[in-house]
C-alpha cells in the first residue's frame, strides 16, 4: 500500500467490512500526512502517526522495537475514549 492507493484501499475495506473501525498509520512526511488527510476527510478513518521524530512505522519499529510503536495506538485510542 502507499499514498497513491490509500483511498482505494479503505473504500474496499469499508465496503468489505462495513462495521469496521479503520485507523490508517501514516508515514509522517508531506505524503502520508496528505494522503491520509484526503482519505480521512471524505471517510470513516483516524490517523496515527510515528512519534519521536521517525518518518514511518517501520524504522520506528527497527529502532525502538513492537513495544513503542504499540503503545503510539495505545495513547491514540486512550484519547477517542476521552
Amino acid at each position: 500500500m502507499s499514498a497513491c492507493n490509500l483511498k482505494n484501499v479503505v473504500e474496499e475495506i469499508s465496503e468489505q467490512l462495513p462495521d469496521s473501525r479503520i485507523v490508517i498509520a501514516a508515514d509522517n512526511d508531506e505524503a502520508g500526512k496528505t494522503a491520509a488527510q484526503r482519505v480521512s476527510d471524505i471517510s470513516n478513518t483516524r490517523i496515527v502517526y510515528p512519534t519521536q521524530g521517525f518518518k514511518d512505522f517501520n524504522d520506528m519499529y527497527q529502532a525502538v522495537g513492537i513495544e513503542e510503536v504499540r503503545n503510539v495506538f495505545i495513547q491514540m485510542k486512550e484519547k477517542s475514549n476521552d
